[in-house]
């Protein structure tokens, strides 16, 4: 078995590696780079003038032969998704659509969601879903995946054996969230004496001193923060992050306030509900509130007005939400600054940012920032 690491070894993100065995050969992982060569967020859009083969060269995409729908050479037999965060399946778009795709079915659906974003891309509906434990055979290689505790819901390791050899691969984990007992799982099970681990580590290295807090511990911390608050508060998180949202909802719950999300959150949860019907997503789709972001709602109109209409009797409006402040907590993300100053009365508001430091340098990012210091708001 002959393994490549095509990207992922120098840079956040980004990942793909292949496997090959006799002349069957497997993707895993076909994620978009986080950052570009200069350390600034990786943006596709800035690579629209070429044409998709100068990409390779330009080494935007890994140069893997037989991945791409152009390429003239033998296809690869299959490729594998870990879980549904674009710097691990963001360049699926150029793979060719006659290979087989295989990953979790909530991460296919969260994967399907994101055709609501201006950027759309291409539907994955005929992916084949894979469950943990459950060994899944293509031609000489026996993939295993494992569920696994990370941000993005329906995460996996993947355990490749093929020719007596095994290679561990990781995707993203961690023993913080809540289900630190998958992960658990996983390391009970995964093979002794592997021939090679491929393990993402975000946390070494210079990082390794800092203290991961728990999602029950921030679950009190932003409790209190919605108890002690005299207006509304607005979280930046990822709406994909399910253990998140479901810490943010218990805490709003027992502050005696309501959560806000804009119509591609409501959508989320209520995929999530009913692929998996948790009983937290249940709680949080009856008792959420729905607002429509000017240019969210522009797009939905032309592209899928239906989505407009299902969550009609859930929207919430900007009056309502400036008489109700002091009870909501509402999620926002950087393109809804323009919403927000429409909302007003946002200079008793208080703002929680949860996601990941090195967005803050982001333009878009920068800007919501730049109007949570010009609203004085108080910062957590």
């Amino acid at each position: 078995m002959h393994l490549t690491i095509h990207r992922g070894t120098n840079q956040i993100g980004g990942s793909c590696v292949e496997l090959r065995s006799g002349g069957t050969r497997i993707i895993l992982d076909i994620g978009m780079p986080l950052t570009d060569e200069l350390g600034k967020k990786f943006e596709l859009k800035r690579y629209k003038q070429y044409k998709e083969q100068e990409l390779v060269k330009k080494g935007v995409l890994p140069d893997v032969a037989g991945l791409y729908y152009w390429s003239n050479t033998q296809k690869v037999d299959a490729v594998l998704i870990s879980h549904p965060h674009l710097d691990h399946y963001g360049f699926w778009e150029y793979v060719d659509p006659t290979i087989l795709f295989y990953m979790g079915p909530k991460a296919r659906k969260i994967i399907e969601l994101e055709i609501m974003a201006p950027s759309g891309r291409k539907n994955v509906a005929g992916a084949i879903d894979y469950k943990s434990g459950k060994r899944i055979d293509i031609g000489p290689f026996a993939v295993t995946p494992y569920l696994v505790d990370h941000a993005a819901y329906d995460s996996h390791a993947l355990v490749v054996q093929a020719e007596g050899k095994t290679v561990i691969y990781s995707g993203d984990l961690r023993m913080h969230g809540h289900i630190p007992q998958a992960t658990g799982f996983f390391l009970d099970y995964a093979p002794i004496g592997a021939d090679a681990l491929l393990l993402e580590g975000t946390m070494m290295g210079a990082r390794s001193d800092e203290r991961c807090r728990s999602e029950k511990e921030l679950e009190t911390e932003f409790e209190a923060v919605f108890r002690k608050a005299k207006s509304i508060v607005l979280v930046y998180c990822s709406v994909q992050n399910m253990d998140r949202i479901a810490s943010i909802y218990r805490a709003a719950k027992r502050a005696g306030r309501t959560v806000v999300t804009d119509i591609y959150g409501a959508e989320v949860f209520n995929a999530v509900w009913k692929l998996e019907n948790q009983k937290d997503m249940a709680n949080i789709v009856k008792a959420m509130r729905v607002f429509y972001p000017y240019s969210l709602a522009q797009m939905l109109g032309t592209r899928n007005p239906a989505l407009l209409r299902k969550y009609a009797g859930l929207q919430i409006k900007s009056e309502e939400i400036r008489k109700r402040a002091k009870q909501l907590v509402m999620l926002v993300r950087p393109k809804m600054v323009d919403d927000l100053t429409i909302i007003g009365e946002m200079e008793k508001a208080e703002f929680i940012y949860s996601q990941w430091a090195g967005y803050k340098a982001e333009p878009d990012t920068a800007r919501l920032l730049d109007f949570v210091k010009k609203k004085e708001m108080a910062c957590h």
